[in-house]
């Protein structure tokens, strides 16, 4: 079974959205200015995000047309959202090893910012089981 040519609705787009909203809102990353886009721009991508660390803002695409295996589903719409956030997790650590110049203690904090952030989202969720 090949790759087909599978386009997103309006429908698609708005699940997107509101998939990376819930995640951004879940990871506590504030302070963010993101915009959210249903378009082409990236064509071999099914969605993307355009992330300025410095000026924190970011763009999260999802594509109009995709090559896809089968017929999209909204669990590959939530799939697609909660990726591009976890591109904006990660994003300053990703700037960290592009630096030129980093110290042990910048790595150190940026990782223990990250694991307070997964723990804060996977504790609450164990919390909320054990009630």
């Amino acid at each position: 079974m090949g790759l087909e040519k599978c386009t997103t609705t309006d429908k698609d787009f708005k699940l997107f959205q509101t998939e990376c909203e819930k995640w951004v809102k879940k990871f506590g990353l504030v302070g963010w200015e993101i915009t959210y886009k249903h378009d082409d721009e990236f064509e071999d991508h099914c969605a993307t995000s355009v992330i300025y660390q410095e000026q924190r803002f970011c763009d999260f695409h999802l594509s109009k047309e995709m090559d896809w295996n089968d017929k999209l589903t909204s669990y590959d719409i939530c799939t697609f959202a909660a990726e591009e956030v976890l591109h904006l997790l990660i994003s300053n650590l990703v700037d960290l090893i592009t630096e030129r110049v980093v110290t042990d203690s910048t790595i150190k904090q940026e990782e223990h910012n990250l694991i307070k952030i997964l723990m804060n989202v996977f504790m609450k969720q164990d919390f909320a089981k054990k009630k």
